[in-house]
Formats: structure tokens, sequence, C-alpha cells
């Protein structure tokens, strides 16, 4: 790897290690859901729109409506705005904060999407609007959205860009409300831009931290070097423990890597996080139940019961959702018993490809327990269903 260069992909992957963009994501929306009342009041802003939004229902806070819009896995935006035009007609218009626009769905904000979900079953949404719109059955204006995004290079490059242009749907720069950002009052409060600071200082790049793209830049690096740290200091099979400290991270890379720099440590915990997936995707295959779902399909044959392919217009008929959840609890008890299992054995000393190659042997152990657990389950299942059956005697 050039130690003096890394591009803006390699950066996420390195920072996906620390969950980065998952921080800077819902930073992001903490941040813009209270910049937002102060941009609803620019009327130059929205001037191109031909409305004046006054309020805005933040659906992506409201527990209530995310539950509701979660079950119907449809794309919906982070807000609605809601205001008036010239002709003081009501209109709503959806709004989504992204980061980085690159990784924007503009079909999250059309207005055909929220009508849609209006539409469906979403009755805390509808009441969400209607408090601040109104009746949502007169005459309202439904408008395609925005993105809320940081004023940065990276976003101002994609507009242009050919990918931009290749998109189904390309993003206009008239359909971006950009705002400034300091990059260091943004990323400060996120976990690793301690370990951030200690790799701009030691890569003597204190000035380009200073930036946006460089604060972007070099807590990408941290937090990913620094989640790294952790993942190979704790075993695959130990599901619950504590975020690595700084200090101790610091210390265990400057004491294997014999010329410190950022580079060198990514080159250096690279390696390790390639065999560290090369052990998950063992741990994958263990955990993937050996008893599956035609499994018990033929052994409730073989007890007289069918279970139905599919009902009317393709939905999957209610029994045969009953036998899916069953089957659940099986996979899920096998993966318990195999991370149980691990875990104990990583208690007692063995490394993680140790304790793989003893799983692995005893597949066939494994395999026989989980049809045990399946039997005991499917009697479960039969049982509660002969006593929800049984006449009340009382």
């Amino acid at each position: 790897m050039d130690r003096g260069l890394m591009d803006v992909r390699r950066i996420r992957e390195i920072g996906n290690w620390g969950h980065a963009s998952e921080h800077i994501g819902r930073r992001w929306e903490e941040l813009g859901l209270s910049l937002l009342p102060r941009r609803l009041g620019e009327t130059k802003l929205w001037e191109p729109y031909g409305y004046q939004p006054s309020q805005f229902l933040p659906i992506l806070a409201i527990d209530d409506i995310q539950e509701e819009l979660s079950r119907l896995g449809l794309p919906n935006p982070d807000v609605v705005l809601v205001g008036a035009d010239h002709d003081s007609d009501t209109v709503l218009q959806a709004l989504d904060f992204k980061w980085t626009i690159e990784f924007a769905s503009y079909r999250q904000i059309r207005a055909e999407a929220l009508l849609g979900l209006l539409a469906e079953s979403t009755p805390h949404l509808r009441a969400g609007l209607a408090q601040i719109a109104g009746s949502l059955d007169g005459h309202c204006l439904w408008r395609d959205g925005v993105l809320f995004a940081p004023d940065s290079y990276e976003n101002r490059r994609f507009l242009s860009s050919p990918e931009n242009r290749r998109q189904e749907y390309p993003i206009d720069p008239s359909e971006v409300v950009f705002e400034s950002v300091d990059g260091v009052s943004f990323f400060g409060p996120l976990p690793g831009w301690s370990f951030a600071e200690r790799l701009a200082q030691l890569d003597r790049a204190q000035g380009v931290i200073k930036t946006l793209e460089g604060a972007e830049k070099y807590y990408r690096l941290g937090a990913g070097i620094l989640g790294a740290v952790h993942q190979m200091k704790t075993s695959i099979f130990d599901e619950d423990s504590s975020p690595l400290e700084a200090e101790e991270a610091w210390l265990l890379l400057r004491s294997v890597v014999r010329v410190p720099s950022t580079a060198a440590f990514v080159e250096y915990v690279g390696s390790k996080m390639a065999m560290r997936q090369q052990h998950l995707t063992r741990l994958q295959a263990l955990t993937s139940s050996p008893y599956r779902f035609n499994d018990l399909v033929s052994d409730l044959a073989e007890k007289g019961i069918i279970v139905p392919e599919r009902a009317e217009k393709g939905r999957t008929a209610p029994e045969r959702w009953r036998w899916i959840e069953v089957h659940k609890q099986i996979i899920a008890e096998h993966r318990a018993h195999i991370v149980r299992t691990g875990k104990k054995l990583a208690e007692h000393g063995k490394s993680d490809a140790e304790i793989l190659a003893i799983l692995e042997r005893d597949g066939r152990r494994l395999a026989a327990r989980a049809r045990a657990v399946a039997q005991r389950l499917i009697g479960a299942s039969l049982a509660d269903a002969t006593i929800a059956h049984e006449p009340d005697r009382s």
C-alpha cells in the first residue's frame, strides 16, 4: 500500500472497522434537526421551491412513526416540511439529512414516496402531519424533496460527476440545502476523535485536520483503527466486550509498528482484520442451522401435518408463518449454543482459530443437537395449539 495516499473509498472502509459512518450519520441528523429551524426562516433559500416552510415533522425522531414505517419497509424521508405558497395553499415537502450525497436515494424524498406512505396504514404519520398541516384530505400540494448536506468538496464534486448523471434520478444542485460545518466542532464529540487527533499529530497534519475534509479523513481513520485494535484483542465469540480506550490502543500499536504513521498502522491492523474476517466467515457457516426449514416441513409431514406453500395473491398462509417462527427459534438456539460454546473455550485460553477448528470437527454432534432442539420446539408448538383448541370445561 502506498503510505502517502489513501483514496476516499478506502478511508471509508477503514472507518467502518469502528462504525464511523454510523456515528457520523447520527451526529448529522441530530445537528440537522437543531439547525433546520433557523434555515426555514431564510426566505431566499426557499424561493426556488415556490413556498415558505414554517414547520416540520421530524419523522426520524418520533418512535411511534419510526416503528410504523419500519414495518412497511418503504423508503421514507427524515423530515416533512410544511408551509404555504403564494396562494396560501398548504405545501408538504420531504427532506433527508445526508452527510454524503453520493449515497442519497432520491426515491426517499420524491413526492410519490411520501404519498405512498400515506396510502398505507400509517395512522401515526397521518396524525403527526395533520397536527401541523391541518386536514390532509383537502387541497395540499406535494413537492419533490430536498437533501440537507454539509458544504464539502466531495458533495460539490459529486453533483457534477458522471456517477451522478448516470443515476435514474440525478441530483440537481437546486435539490440540496448546503450547510457550512466546522469539522473539529462536528467530529469532536464522536467516539474515536481523540485517536484521530493523535494520528494527525503523528503525521504532522495538524493544519489538515482543521479543515472539514481533513477532519473527516482523520476521524474515519482514527475511529477505524481504534475499532480494529479493539477487535484484534477481542474473541469473535465475545459479543459484549467494552470499547477499548484510546491510550491502550495507541501504546499497543506503537509497540508493534517499527516506523509509526497512520498508513503503517493501517497496514498492520488491515492484515489482522483480514484474518478476523476469515474467522467470521467460518463462524457464520457454523451458526447457520444444519436443520433447514425443508427438514421441518418433512418432519411435520411424517406427523400428518402439511405446511401450506402460499395463500392467494402470493401471501404467506398463517399456518406457514407459524412454522416459520418455530424455525427461527431453532436457528436462534443453534446460534446461541455455538457462541456459548466458543466463549467458554476462549475463557480457557483457546484462540479463535483453535475454537473454530474444534467446532467444525464437531459437525455431526451439532447437527444431531439441532435436530433434537427442533423436535422439542415442534412438540411444544403442537402442545400449545392443542391447549388453545381445548374447550373450556370450567
